[in-house]
Formats: structure tokens, C-alpha cells, sequence
């Protein structure tokens, strides 16, 4: 196991016998203490003022997300009180990930073992270093105190180990990692909350669409491929299929509109593929294809980058399972946006929507089967992490509790 943060506390054996046993007996913190705030501001402006930072979309994300006027937005949660010791199971495709869980469950006073994927490490090093420099100062000794990041490879006696004195942990992963994580120990009275495999998409009105202006048609094109491509198509909230709904006239219409547009920003921001990507997302194409006849791919770029789009005729669960990302989008038309709710399922976690009024929104999400579609956001917005809302739970309620008084 490798100790990453703080860098000053012993590693090794004596992790576990100095280290370990130091860190539990920290008292919590105060939720929304002024010190947690302070140093996640700081840590934002330390970002947002480097110019090789902030270059990152997804470290500029993050460092808006900390600033201190945003999270004061959630200050009606500081009446509340820490839980305690929580363990961050933290994924490799989104690489961020591991410090909204973190900053989240910071925020409410824990103290806080968070296992970073050794994947991510050469991805979020340069955060890395502005956090050791950050917890390097006396005035932030509280929070270096009451943190642990840490990184190995999957060992399950080392994540039970980990476990056994929590009163908390998050587990984000596919189904996979859930089911095994699960299978481990953690004490009676111990919380846990699973984020595991999700599916998103997006519904554009297509009347909407079609009369877009130049100018609108690039700004959509534009927020869906921050929505889309900003992790490469792999974080839960990024949408993988497009429902165009309306007359199927206007439906070609709009998709006629909309897919250049986004291939013509695509190109402008020079979306990082692979030529494996490229593979994969023609083979996940034919994969769709062969269990959804009458498919048919409608844009594929002659220098076979994305979007790579597969016009199906009619919604198949299988698309879930064979859609592997990579820039490959399904594109279904339907008539109207209530014809969507039936296809959905409790995978389904955020569709991205434009073209409709608050009363159609209403109406649709009145109408969904349980468990399916937990946020309904503008494009732009996909990625956005809302710890009050986030897969239908409140972490701040989650990662705190609350003492009844007479």
C-alpha cells in the first residue's frame, strides 16, 4: 500500500501500528468547520490561478466545485454531526472522482480513508502535489489529520483491514467491484452506499433542435460534448444514446443538424481517442446492430474519429450491455417524450434534455418506472456532482447523522 497523503506520517508496518491507530483516535470535525472551508477554497484558487492546471477541464471542474461561495450553498446541512471514520472506494474512469467523495464527506466533519486506483495516479499527480503542499501548513493540521489517501492494487485482506474500524464506506465501480467490495467485512454499525454501473442519455425536442440558430446549434453541440467526451464517454452521467422526439420528419431534421455540429467541435477540441477507441466503438456499433435489426450507422467521420452514430429503429435493453463508449452514440426517434419512460430501467441515471417546458419535465418524471433516471439537467450539466442529489441519495445526510434531544 502506498501512503500518498499526509507524506509526513510512517508508511509500511509502521502504518499500522503508529500511523493507523493515531488517525482513529482524531476526534471529528465540526460539519462545514471554517478550516475545512478555508482549505478548499484555497486549494480552488490554487487551481483556478495556475494556468497548466485549470488547462484540464475536468481539474477546473473540480476547483469550481470547491470554491467556498458554492459550498457555502449547502451550509444548511452544518446543523448535523459527523459520522465518523469513512473509506473512499474511489473508480478509475472518472480520475477526479476520488476528491468530490472526499472533499464531500470532508465537509461533513469525517475523517476520511480515501484508496485512490493506481490508474489514476499519473492523471491527478499534479493535484496531488498542490494537496501535499496545501496540508503541509500548520493552519490546515486539522484536515491532514483526520486524512489518509492512500493507493494499491485490489487486495481484499487490505480493504478489510481498512474496513474494520469504519463507520462508513463509499464504494464507486462498475457491478463488479460493488458485488465483491460487499462480500467484505465491515463492522455491525457501519453505513455503506454503492455507486455501481450506470447508463445515461439525452432527449432533444426535434422541432426545438431544427430551428436552433447557427450560433444555438454550436453552443448545444458544445455543452453535449462536455457532457459526452470529457472522460471519454465512461462516466456514469455521460449520455450514450440521443432521443430525438417529434414528427419523424423533423426527427431526421435535427439529427441532420445536430451531428455535424457536434463532429465539427469535436474536431475543434480535438477529443482524445485512441486508435483502440476507434476499434471499439465500431465493434460495439455491430455489437448493438446484430440484436437490434434494422439498425444502421447514419455518421461515421471519414477519419474515423466521433461521433460514430447507429440509428436504431426501436429502444433494446441491449443496448446497455453492448455500448462500450468511446464516442459511439445510439440514436432512437421518437414521437414524444412520454413514449420514452417505459423503456427505461433502474440502471438508467441521468438524461441530459433540451427542447421542453417545466411541464413536460413534470409530467415525464411523474411517469418513470421505479429507480430509473435520478436527475434530469440541461446540456452542460451532465457531470455536474451535486452531493445533496446525487443517484437519488443526499450524502450530506448519508455521510452525517443526527442526534435526537429532548
Amino acid at each position: 500500500m502506498n501512503l500518498l497523503l499526509p507524506t509526513a506520517a510512517p508508511a509500511g508496518e509502521r502504518f499500522w501500528s503508529e500511523t493507523w491507530p493515531a488517525f482513529l483516535q482524531r476526534a471529528p470535525l465540526a460539519p462545514f468547520a471554517e478550516e475545512t472551508l478555508l482549505f478548499l477554497d484555497t486549494f480552488s484558487k490554487k487551481i483556478l490561478l495556475d494556468p497548466d492546471l485549470r488547462r484540464d477541464p475536468a481539474f477546473a471542474a473540480l476547483a469550481h466545485w470547491a470554491r467556498r461561495g458554492h459550498l457555502q450553498g449547502y451550509t444548511a446541512h452544518a446543523s448535523r454531526h459527523a459520522r465518523g471514520v469513512v473509506l473512499h472506494l474511489a473508480p478509475a474512469n472518472v480520475d477526479t472522482l476520488f476528491a468530490y467523495s472526499w472533499f464531500t464527506s470532508l465537509l461533513c466533519g469525517n475523517l476520511n480513508v480515501v484508496r485512490v486506483s493506481t490508474r489514476s495516479l499519473p492523471v491527478i499527480a499534479p493535484l496531488l502535489d498542490t494537496l501535499r503542499s496545501l496540508l503541509a501548513e500548520p493552519r490546515f493540521a486539522d484536515v491532514r489529520e483526520r486524512t489518509l489517501l492512500v493507493s494499491y492494487d485490489h487486495d481484499d485482506a487490505l480493504t478489510t483491514r481498512l474496513s474494520s474500524a469504519v463507520h462508513g464506506r463509499l464504494i464507486w465501480g462498475g457491478d463488479e467491484t460493488v458485488r465483491a467490495i460487499r462480500a467484505l467485512p465491515l463492522p455491525a454499525t457501519a453505513l455503506e452506499i454503492a455507486f455501481a454501473d450506470r447508463f445515461s442519455l439525452a432527449a432533444f425536442a426535434a422541432a426545438h433542435v431544427a430551428e436552433l440558430t447557427e450560433r444555438a446549434l454550436a453552443d448545444l453541440a458544445g455543452a453535449f460534448f462536455n457532457d459526452a467526451f470529457q472522460f471519454g464517454q465512461k462516466a456514469c452521467a455521460s449520455p450514450r444514446v440521443v432521443v430525438f422526439t417529434g414528427d419523424a420528419g423533423v426527427c431526421a431534421r435535427a439529427a441532420a443538424r445536430f451531428w455535424p455540429a457536434l463532429a465539427a467541435v469535436v474536431r475543434t477540441r480535438q477529443a482524445a481517442f485512441t486508435e483502440a477507441d476507434g476499434i471499439a466503438r465500431l465493434a460495439s456499433a455491430m455489437a448493438i446492430a446484430a440484436v437490434a435489426p434494422g439498425s444502421r450507422i447514419t455518421m461515421r467521420p471519414a477519419d474515423g474519429a466521433p461521433p460514430l452514430v447507429l440509428h436504431a429503429p426501436e429502444w433494446n435493453s441491449e443496448v446497455r450491455a453492448r455500448h462500450d463508449g468511446a464516442g459511439l452514440f445510439v440514436q432512437l426517434d421518437l414521437p414524444d417524450l412520454a413514449a420514452l419512460a417505459p423503456h427505461l430501467a433502474p440502471r438508467d441515471q441521468t438524461l441530459v434534455a433540451t427542447g421542453y417546458d417545466d411541464a413536460a419535465l413534470r409530467a415525464f418524471a411523474a411517469s418513470l418506472p421505479a429507480r430509473a433516471i435520478d436527475r434530469i439537467v440541461p446540456p452542460g450539466h451532465a457531470l455536474d456532482f451535486d452531493p445533496a442529489a446525487w443517484d437519488g441519495h443526499n450524502l450530506f445526510h448519508l455521510l452525517t447523522r443526527e442526534i435526537s434531544l429532548p
